[in-house]
């Protein structure tokens, strides 16, 4: 699958992964899969990879509909996309003015998006790590590996404020 959830409800986040060819249907799939999923809250935040997309080319009708029916996030949900190609970056940066919500950013680098989230590395490695203990899914282990660059300093380490200061609650 083009497009994997993984939600991990103890830091109240959704790792989402683009990879190939991503078409609305796929898209509209995994939301729908999302909002079903018994972790899921439409508060959590969102960290998507769309690094490792080869092709995206939707329309901006197509992104309102992705929007308005499908996506399941609530409009004060605070979601990082990180894009690193020219095209993919800019039907992204579509999406957000169609989500229209200071919570919703579009970077070029996956760092930044950690930071801006206000996530640990080691959060995120963790989240990634349990996933793979749990599923049997070749595809969901290739999915959420999360490269970070080689000039990342070893120490590098984003801010992480506790749950129960951002969201209210200790769960």
């Amino acid at each position: 699958m083009a497009v994997l959830h993984l939600v991990d409800r103890p830091h109240h986040l959704v790792v989402t992964t683009f990879s190939g060819q991503v078409t609305v249907d796929e898209i509209a799939a995994a939301c729908t899969k999302l909002r079903h999923d018994h972790d899921f809250r439409p508060s959590y935040r969102q960290l998507a990879d769309l690094s490792k997309v080869s092709r995206l080319e939707l329309q901006p009708e197509q992104l309102t509909s992705i929007r308005l029916t499908y996506d399941p996030f609530a409009q004060e949900s605070r979601r990082a996309f990180v894009a690193t190609d020219e095209n993919t970056f800019g039907v992204v940066t579509t999406y957000k003015s169609i989500v229209e919500s200071e919570q919703f950013a579009v970077f070029p680098s996956l760092l930044d998006a950690i930071s801006w989230l206000d996530l640990e590395v080691t959060v995120l490695h963790a989240v990634c790590l349990r996933d793979r203990y749990r599923s049997k899914s070749t595809e969901a282990e290739k999915g959420l590996t999360f490269d970070l660059p080689v000039s990342t300093p070893p120490t590098f380490r984003a801010m992480h404020r506790s749950s129960k200061k951002r969201h209210g609650t200790g769960h």
